[in-house]
C-alpha cells in the first residue's frame, strides 16, 4: 500500500535569484504527475501542512500606491502533488481609502483566484479571507501575487501618498493537502529522489553498510558523499549512517557479494560494478541506489564514475566497465572560488543572465557573490580596484537619482545619477580583509572576507516628479518605469594578490576547507580514521568531506582514506585525522594526558600531546597546550603543522564519545552557526571555546624576498636597526666613492 509523506522542506516566501527560482525544471500538474509510473496509483491520504511565515524577513507584505505589487513564492518536491489547498489571508487596509474603487487582487501563477472590493466596514480594520485553490494550478514551482489598487481622492491624486497603503500580515496561511507519489527507478533522475532543486531545506542522506566499512569502502563512501554534497549547493545536507539497518528514507547502500545487509541479502551477486535504483523493500515511495560490487575496488569505481559524471545514466541499472581517470586538479582552480591569476569581468562573474539588470517602477538590487580563496595576501595593497560601467534611464532629477553599493550588508559607497555622458563609469576601490595584513578587531570598514562568499549589492533609485495643484486646477504625472544594467565588462582585479597564510587557522578550515581545499579534488589529502569506525565516526567523516567539497563545488575523487600500510613518511599530502581521546596502536593516535573522569566530568589539562605513529619523519612531534574543565560530552578541533612534511597541515577531529561527535557533527552541517578560529576550537554543548595556542607556520607561494620583508615589517626595531645598517653602507660606499674622485682630480691638476 502507498502512504502519503508529510512535507518537511516545503517553504514559501523565500526569495531567492532567478538562478534558483527560474522555472527551468519541469512544471507539473497534479494530473500530469500522475504518470510518472504507470504501474503505480497514487494513494491521495495527505497530511495537512500549515505554512505561517509566507513573506521574506517573516515581515508583512507592505503594498502601497506606487509599489502596488509583490510576489511570494513555494515549491513542491518533484514526487508531490497537491490535493487541497485553501490561503488563509489576513490584511489591513489604510483607513483613507475610498470604498468599492479600492480593491486587493489575488493571483497564483498569473491566474485570478480572488478579488476583495475594500468596503468602508473594512477600512482601517483587520479582514481575514480565506480562498480556495484548484490544486490543478499548484505546480512544482509557484507564485502568489498581490495586486493593491488603492484610491484615496477622485481628484488630484497622488500615487505616492503615505495614505495610500494596504499590508498583508504575516500571520496568512498557506495550507496544503499534499499526496507522495511513485517515481519510477530512473537514474538519469539523480540526484534525485536525494536532493530536489524545488527543495529549499537542507538534504538528509543515509549511508548504509553491512558493518563497520574498511578505509577502500570509506573512501568510496567519501567520494560519492562528497559529489551529493557539491548537489546540494546552498541547501545543505546531512549524511546519517548506518550498520546492517534499513532507512524508512531514500538511502544509499554499499555492498559487495561478499557483504550485503540482511535486507538486500536476496541481491543476485554481480559480475561488474553495478549501480542501480531499487524501491524501498519496506518503506513505500522511497528509494535505494545500491552500489554493488564484486570486491571494494569495485565500489570505488563506482563512487568515482559517479562523481566524475563518467558513466551515462539511464535506466533502473548501469553496469560500468572501466573508469576514465581524471587527472590531477590545479592548486585554487576550485569551480566556486574566482582565479586570482588575471583581470575578471564582471560577465565572467555572473552565474545567470539579467543578474545585473533591473527595470520597472520598483527597482530590486542587483546582487554579486564573490568568493576567493582563503589564503589571499597582499604584502602593501589592501584593496582591489573596480573598473565599474553602468546604463540607465536618464533621471528627471539627476541631483536626486543616486545608487548606493553595499558590500555584505555594510554601506560601501553611492553613485550619482546623473545626466551626463560622463556619469556612466567608475572606479571603486573595495578593501580585502587579509589574514596577515590586517586584524578584523581593528579593521572595522567593509571589505571582502577571503574565506567568505561575499555579496556585492547595488541598489538604484530615482527621483520622480508627484502630482500637484488644486482642485480647479490639477497638474498631473504619469509615472515611468526606470532600468539600471552593470555592464558586463565592468573589471574586478585580484591579480596583486598571491597565496599566503599564517597557520593553524581553523576559522578556513571550517568556512572554506582550507588547506584540504587548495587542490578542490582532494588530491593533496590523506584521511586517517580509527580502526572499525563506529556508525557515527563514519557520519562525522563523511559531512567533514562533504563540507569541503560543498565550499569548493567539486567532488574529492581523488582523496585517499589510509590503510595500516600507509608509510606517511613518503606521502607529501595534508592529513586529516578522526580520532577518539583514548585511540591507541601504532599507526594513528592520539594520547592526551591527565584526562580523568570523574562524577561526569570530563577535565581536559595541559599538554595534549598530538602524535602520528611511530613513523615521524622529525622527532619534534607537534604539542599544543591547553588547560579547561568541561561537564559532559567535548570535542575538539586541533590543528598543527604536519610532522612529517613543512608547510603540510594535520587537523585532528576529536571525541571522547557518540554525544561528543555528535556536537562535532552539528558543526559540519551548519558551520555558519559556529565560531570556529584559532589553533584549538574546544566544543561543549554550552558553546564553542577557541584557543590561539600552538607553534605558528606559514603556507603560501610567496618569495624568499616578499618572506623577508614579511619578518622585518613585525619587528619595528630590526627595520629601524636595519635601515640603520643599510644608511652607514651607502653611506661608507659614497665617502669611499667621493674620496676617490677627490684624489683624482688632485692628482689631474
Amino acid at each position: 500500500m502507498l502512504t502519503s509523506k508529510i512535507t518537511k522542506i516545503l517553504v514559501i516566501g523565500i526569495f531567492l535569484p532567478p538562478s534558483v527560482t527560474s522555472l527551468k525544471a519541469e512544471q507539473i500538474t497534479a494530473k500530469q504527475i500522475s504518470q510518472v509510473d504507470q504501474n503505480h496509483s497514487i494513494k491521495d491520504d495527505a497530511v495537512q501542512i500549515k505554512l505561517k511565515q509566507i513573506t521574506p524577513y517573516q515581515d508583512n507584505v507592505n503594498l502601497s500606491g506606487l509599489i502596488n505589487e509583490d510576489v511570494i513564492r513555494f515549491s513542491l518536491r518533484k514526487d508531490q502533488i497537491v490535493t487541497n489547498a485553501n490561503l488563509h489571508l489576513e490584511y489591513i487596509p489604510s483607513p483613507a481609502l475610498l470604498p468599492t474603487v479600492s480593491q486587493l487582487i489575488v493571483y497564483l501563477n498569473n491566474d485570478i483566484i480572488a478579488t476583495y472590493p475594500i468596503t468602508q466596514e473594512q477600512v482601517g480594520n483587520k479582514v481575514v479571507n480565506n480562498i480556495p485553490i484548484d490544486p490543478n494550478l499548484v505546480t512544482t514551482k509557484n507564485e502568489i501575487k498581490f495586486q493593491f489598487i488603492g484610491h484615496y481622492t477622485d481628484i488630484c491624486e497622488n500615487p505616492i501618498h503615505s495614505s495610500l497603503w494596504l499590508k498583508i500580515l504575516r500571520n496568512s496561511t498557506l495550507q496544503l493537502n499534499t499526496a507522495q507519489i511513485p517515481v519510477k527507478n530512473e537514474l538519469s533522475f539523480l540526484p534525485f529522489p536525494f536532493i530536489d532543486e524545488n527543495d529549499n531545506q537542507p538534504s538528509y542522506i543515509p549511508i548504509v553498510f553491512h558493518g563497520a566499512p574498511n578505509p577502500m569502502q570509506q573512501q568510496a563512501s567519501a567520494v560519492l558523499a562528497s559529489w551529493f554534497a557539491t548537489k546540494s549547493q546552498w541547501r545543505g545536507f546531512q549524511f546519517d549512517v548506518t550498520y546492517n539497518q534499513l532507512p524508512k528514507e531514500n538511502a544509499i547502500v554499499f555492498i559487495t557479494n561478499q557483504n550485503k545487509p540482511d535486507f538486500l541479502k536476496n541481491y543476485a551477486p554481480v559480475q561488474q560494478p553495478t549501480v542501480e535504483l531499487i524501491d524501498n523493500p519496506s518503506y513505500p515511495n522511497t528509494k535505494l541506489l545500491v552500489l554493488a560490487g564484486r570486491n571494494d575496488q569495485d565500489l570505488l569505481l563506482l563512487a568515482k564514475a559517479l562523481a566524475t559524471s563518467n558513466i551515462q545514466l539511464n535506466g533502473s541499472k548501469v553496469l560500468v566497465n572501466k573508469l576514465n581517470e581524471l587527472g590531477k586538479r590545479q592548486p585554487y582552480d576550485a569551480p566556486n572560488w574566482l582565479p586570482i591569476d588575471q583581470a575578471l569581468t564582471l560577465g565572467q562573474i555572473k552565474t545567470y543572465s539579467n543578474q545585473l539588470t533591473t527595470a520597472g517602477y520598483k527597482l530590486d538590487p542587483l546582487r554579486l557573490s564573490i568568493t576567493l580563496p582563503p589564503d589571499l595576501f597582499a604584502l602593501s595593497k589592501y584593496s582591489t580596484s573596480l573598473n565599474l560601467k553602468y546604463r540607465y534611464t536618464r533621471p528627471i532629477n539627476p541631483d536626486d537619482s543616486k545608487m548606493l553599493v553595499y558590500l555584505n550588508n555594510q554601506f560601501l559607497k553611492t553613485i550619482r545619477l546623473g545626466d551626463s555622458k560622463d556619469d556612466n563609469k567608475l572606479t571603486l576601490q573595495i578593501p580585502v580583509h587579509q589574514g596577515l595584513a590586517s586584524d578584523d578587531a581593528a579593521f572595522k570598514i567593509p571589505g571582502l572576507l577571503p574565506e567568505k562568499t561575499n555579496e556585492l549589492r547595488f541598489e538604484p533609485y530615482f527621483m520622480s516628479p508627484v502630482p500637484g495643484g488644486t482642485t480647479t486646477q490639477c497638474v498631473t504625472y504619469q509615472p515611468v518605469p526606470n532600468a539600471v544594467t552593470i555592464d558586463d565588462n565592468s573589471v574586478i582585479d585580484f591579480s596583486k594578490f598571491a597565496h599566503y597564510m599564517a597557520m593553524p587557522n581553523l576559522r578556513v578550515f571550517i568556512n572554506a576547507g582550507y588547506p584540504y581545499s587548495r587542490m578542490a579534488d582532494l588530491s593533496e589529502t590523506i584521511i586517517i580514521t580509527p580502526s572499525n569506525p563506529t556508525a557515527q565516526q563514519m557520519s562525522l567523516l563523511l559531512n567533514t568531506v562533504g563540507l569541503i567539497s560543498n565550499k569548493t563545488g567539486l567532488p574529492a575523487y581523488n582523496l585517499r582514506v589510509a590503510d595500516k600500510n600507509t608509510d606517511l613518511n613518503k606521502e607529501d599530502k595534508d592529513i586529516l585525522l578522526f580520532a577518539d581521546y583514548h585511540q591507541d596502536g601504532n599507526f594513528a593516535k592520539l594520547k592526551i594526558d591527565n584526562l580523568h573522569i570523574q562524577n561526569g566530568k570530563n577535565e581536559l589539562t595541559a599538554p595534549i600531546d598530538y602524535s602520528l605513529g611511530d613513523k615521524i619523519s622529525r622527532n619534534d612531534s607537534a604539542k599544543v597546550a591547553t588547560q579547561m574543565t568541561a561537564q559532559g560530552n567535548i570535542g575538539a578541533i586541533v590543528g598543527v603543522e604536519s610532522p612529517y612534511f613543512k608547510k603540510r597541515s594535520v587537523i585532528a577531529i576529536l571525541a571522547n564519545n557518540n554525544s561528543s561527535i555528535e556536537l562535532l557533527n552539528n558543526v559540519m552541517i551548519n558551520p555558519n552557526k559556529f565560531d570556529i578560529s584559532g589553533g584549538v576550537s574546544v566544543i561543549r554543548e554550552s558553546g564553542v571555546t577557541n584557543i590561539d595556542m600552538g607553534e605558528q607556520y606559514h603556507v603560501g607561494d610567496l618569495s624568499a624576498f616578499e618572506i623577508l620583508q614579511i619578518k622585518i615589517s613585525k619587528h619595528p626595531i630590526l627595520a629601524a636597526l636595519i635601515a640603520l645598517l643599510v644608511l652607514i653602507i651607502i653611506s661608507f660606499i659614497l665617502a669611499k666613492r667621493m674620496k676617490k674622485i677627490r684624489h683624482n682630480r688632485i692628482n689631474n691638476d
